[in-house]
Formats: structure tokens, C-alpha cells, sequence
């Protein structure tokens, strides 16, 4: 794609598949637990709270407004162009709005939901089509602004002046099969968009550096999982990752902390047996009390 490297082959170890390239299962169990623990103190200690959403038109722009109180938090955003999709996510945030869908059916906007769970906030907006955004977090709200034309997705937030380094490209097995390419970043708030064509995920990160050993090219076969190859390199002042994947697939792109996080999950086709019948009643007689008789005769039917 972008390198000469050599391909990299990443084998799991002997009994271990369904466990990540690195062995850190000890660490991830313990993690967990503090998270069950922590859970609760930790949407009580939320920084912010997120208090109305409202949406407005402004020049043919769509501008959607989140109302905060408390700190202003920390946002990052990513865009999906199949389905087309911006998602803004808030750390450390409480949401005392209606989840359910509002819908907006402007401009290439059909609809927005606020959702908060777990000391986070997201904002997922449901688009007819890719378009360009920009966002803006102050005191006392933020705001995420549509563009009006069908331009391609923008560098959100490029004008935040954050720059990023990744620092590492994780590949794992989930417990169900699926694929799990975790990459490592210096910071939060990355911005990340996610094309998924026949084949092929690719996935940007914008305003983004690779360091020269990490642009390659990992062959991830052996893990059995839908994706094959990770392709890694530099696009311009952005990170592009394409993965290979083979099948039917569905994906997921998420970021937690400093990890920017695709799963990739295999969509299994239901077979309809041939040789499934439907079995009917043999024979049914009517008879009016004029005397005639109706029968009707149905047998096995193959569907």
C-alpha cells in the first residue's frame, strides 16, 4: 500500500488463540474487576453534565447543540461513511436528556440521539449521505456543526491543532471470532473516519504520525478472524490502516481512552432448507345442509 516492508506474519502461540498478541490476560481480568467496582463512583464523579440537546439551521448548516454544566469535556469524533454516521463522544460526562431519537430530516441530517452510560456521553447523528463537520467544545456547551453540501467527510476539528503519534498496532481474537485492531495513540480526542467497501475496511486517523517501524503490513490469517491483512502507513498528515477482510462482515470503530478500537464480527447467512414441508390437513369435508359436499384435498407442500 504505502510501504516496501516485508509482510509481517503474527502466529498466535500454541494454546493460546482467543488470547491477544501480547499475553496481558492476567492485567485485563484485574482491570475488569476495578471496573465493575468503580462503575458507579465513577458516573457519580462525572466532570459534566449535558443538560438539553436542541438543533438549529443556520445558512443551509445544520448546527447541533449540547447544553453543559460543570467542566467542558473532553470530545473526540469519528464518521463512518456505510452507514453514513458522525459519532461524538465526551468523557467523563453524564446526559440528563431523552435517549430516544429526534428527528431532524434537513440537509443530509435524518435524525441525532443523545446516549449517556458509564460517565460517557455520545451523540450519534444518522446522515443520508457523507458529509463535511466540524465541532467546538466551550464552557457551557458543545456544538457539532453539519456542513449543508455533499462535500467528503472533513478533518473534523483540524482546527483544534491536536496532533497525534501512534504508538502501537495491537491485533487480538475476540471470544466470539471476531477481530479486534486496537490502535495505540499519545492522547485522546483523535478524529477517525471508516470506509467499509467489498472486502476491504479502511480506516483514517486524522492529523496523525507513524513512526517508520510500525508501516507495515501484518498477515493476521492464522488468528482464523475475518480480517487478514493490516496495512499500515502515512497518507499525507493522516494514519491510514487498510484491513483485509474476507466474507460477509458487520464492523464497529469505537475509542476508549487512547485507543482507537475496530472490531470486525462475521455476518453468517441463514440457509433456508429445501427440504423443509409444511404439512396440511389430508382431507376436509363441508357439508351445507342442502346436502352438498365440499372437499378439499391438500397434501405435503415442500417450500
Amino acid at each position: 500500500m504505502y510501504t516496501n516492508n516485508d509482510t509481517t506474519t503474527i502466529f498466535p502461540g500454541a494454546g493460546k488463540r482467543g488470547r491477544k498478541m501480547e499475553n496481558r490476560n492476567f492485567g485485563l481480568r484485574i482491570g475488569l474487576c476495578l471496573m465493575l467496582v468503580l462503575l458507579p463512583a465513577a458516573v457519580a464523579l462525572a466532570d459534566t453534565d449535558i443538560t438539553d440537546a436542541s438543533y438549529r439551521s443556520v445558512g443551509g448548516d445544520i448546527v447541533i447543540t449540547l447544553a453543559t454544566s460543570g467542566d467542558t469535556p473532553s470530545v473526540s469524533v469519528f464518521a463512518t461513511e456505510s452507514p453514513a454516521r458522525i459519532v461524538l463522544d465526551m468523557a467523563d460526562t453524564n446526559s440528563s436528556v431523552d435517549s430516544s431519537p429526534v428527528s431532524v430530516g434537513m440537509g443530509a441530517v435524518q435524525s441525532f440521539t443523545t446516549l449517556g452510560a458509564g460517565g460517557r456521553t455520545r451523540l450519534l447523528v444518522d446522515l443520508s449521505r457523507p458529509v463535511a463537520y466540524d465541532y467546538s467544545a466551550d464552557a457551557g456547551q458543545v456544538v457539532l456543526t453539519i456542513a449543508a453540501g455533499g462535500a467528503a467527510m472533513a478533518q473534523a476539528g483540524a482546527a483544534s491543532g491536536m496532533d497525534f503519534r501512534v504508538q502501537n498496532i495491537d491485533f487480538r481474537r475476540g471470544e466470539d471470532g471476531q477481530s479486534r485492531v486496537i490502535v495505540s495513540l499519545d492522547g485522546e480526542g483523535a478524529n477517525v473516519a471508516v470506509n467499509a467497501s467489498a472486502g476491504m475496511l479502511g480506516v483514517d486517523i486524522f492529523n496523525a504520525d507513524l513512526p517508520d517501524h510500525l508501516n507495515q503490513r501484518l498477515d493476521v490469517v492464522d488468528f482464523a478472524t475475518p480480517v487478514q491483512i493490516i496495512d499500515a502507513g502515512q497518507r499525507g498528515d493522516g494514519v491510514r490502516l487498510e484491513l483485509a477482510v474476507t466474507g460477509l462482515f458487520e464492523h464497529l470503530a469505537y475509542q476508549s481512552g487512547n485507543d482507537v478500537i475496530i472490531e470486525v464480527s462475521e455476518v453468517v447467512q441463514t440457509a433456508i432448507d429445501q427440504d423443509y414441508q409444511v404439512e396440511f390437513y389430508e382431507e376436509k369435508t363441508y357439508t351445507e345442509r342442502t346436502g352438498m359436499s365440499w372437499k378439499l384435498n391438500v397434501t405435503r407442500v415442500p417450500v
